[in-house]
């Protein structure tokens, strides 16, 4: 969909995601995108990382989310050598759940939740680095 870059601002830093431009020229993608764009600005705090600006219009369009240091599922189970352990594997979970918990309780639900979408940080875990984490429960 995009390539992610680290931007930065004195004192903050983002993960800036700009859309490939063979997509940005697809008028279908684009207005997938913006309101994908829409359902990300609606998740509460604690739902995704914190959508800070975009601009759907621009050519290419892109986005901007908090950055979030850590890893993904994906890369800690590569470390690990496997499967992480009874402890943290319940840890995960259950972090995992309460995310979920906050964009079910938006009328949301996940739609693209998978080991290299989950971050997990020196804090817990970031329920989705996904440009697309979301959607309504119902039309409308």
């Amino acid at each position: 969909m995009g390539r992610v870059y680290l931007g930065a601002v004195p004192g903050k830093f983002a993960a800036v995601k700009r859309v490939l431009p063979v997509l940005a020229e697809d008028a279908d993608f684009l207005s997938h995108f913006g309101h994908e764009l829409d359902n990300l600005a609606r998740l509460p705090a604690g739902a995704n990382t914190k959508l800070l600006a975009s601009d759907r219009t621009a050519k290419p369009p892109w986005f901007a989310t908090e950055f979030i240091p850590g890893i993904t599922l994906n890369e800690a189970i590569r470390l690990n050598g496997g499967p992480l352990a009874g402890g943290a594997l319940w840890r995960l979970l259950r972090e995992a759940a309460a995310g979920l918990r906050v964009v079910h309780g938006a009328d949301m639900v996940h739609r693209d939740l998978k080991p290299s979408n989950v971050m997990l940080t020196g804090g817990g875990l970031s329920s989705s680095t996904s440009a697309w984490p979301a959607r309504p429960t119902r039309a409308g």
